[in-house]
């Protein structure tokens, strides 16, 4: 039993675009056929040559003069009071400031 290659269509329009459609992929086949004569080595990697086209270069920039400023270096920061009793570690890296004895104990009795 012998299979149809066309498929079957709904109007006679359609099969007419379908014909023609075959026909001018078949012309492209045709048009872009390989040479036999012409030998390719798929081995080698093509080559590419690659310049930046006339009037495109690009203008080489000045740059900004930055010599001779130098910046102080900037003081550490201090706690010099003494409303601060210490620092709490609740959870893994969450360091806290303690102010007052009773925040210490509600620190140390809180659960993670």
């Amino acid at each position: 039993m012998k299979k149809n290659k066309t498929p079957k269509f709904r109007n006679a329009e359609e099969k007419r675009r379908y014909l023609e459609a075959q026909a001018n992929w078949e012309k492209l086949q045709q048009k872009y056929k390989p040479n036999p004569k012409v030998k390719v080595d798929k081995r080698e990697p093509l080559k590419f040559d690659f310049y930046v086209p006339p009037g495109r270069e690009s203008q080489p920039l000045p740059s900004v003069n930055t010599s001779g400023g130098v910046a102080a270096a900037r003081e550490s920061l201090k706690y010099t009071g003494d409303a601060i009793l210490g620092i709490s570690l609740v959870h893994k890296s969450c360091l806290q400031p303690v102010f007052s004895d009773e925040q210490a104990k509600d620190l140390a009795a809180m659960r993670r």
